[in-house]
């Protein structure tokens, strides 16, 4: 993606668990395709794609020390996201 390809995913389910999905848009910037490959995208579309994951490329960088919008940052935001969901155990004092 950092060079400007566009992401083929092959998966015979749901797109459920890609990297960073609260952020980036899977949809949009990639090809999902069962394991028998039938459809093949239009030139304007794959176009779409391309420049989406040029964008998107910035998210799955990763930089030392970290910097806006890099992996590290994208990662805290996703943890952060998802802090109502985390259940942690009652600890009863006696």
């Amino acid at each position: 993606m950092r060079l400007g390809c566009v992401p083929v995913v092959v998966t015979e389910g749901t797109m459920n668990d890609m990297p960073f999905m609260d952020v980036l848009k899977w949809r949009e910037m990639a090809v999902f395709v069962k394991s028998d490959v039938k459809n093949v995208t239009c030139r304007a579309r794959h176009g779409n794609m391309r420049r989406l994951g040029v964008v998107a490329r910035k998210h799955l960088w990763w930089n030392r020390p970290s910097l806006p919008f890099d992996a590290f940052n994208t990662v805290m935001y996703q943890l952060w996201l998802r802090r109502h969901t985390v259940r942690y155990e009652s600890i009863q004092s006696n």
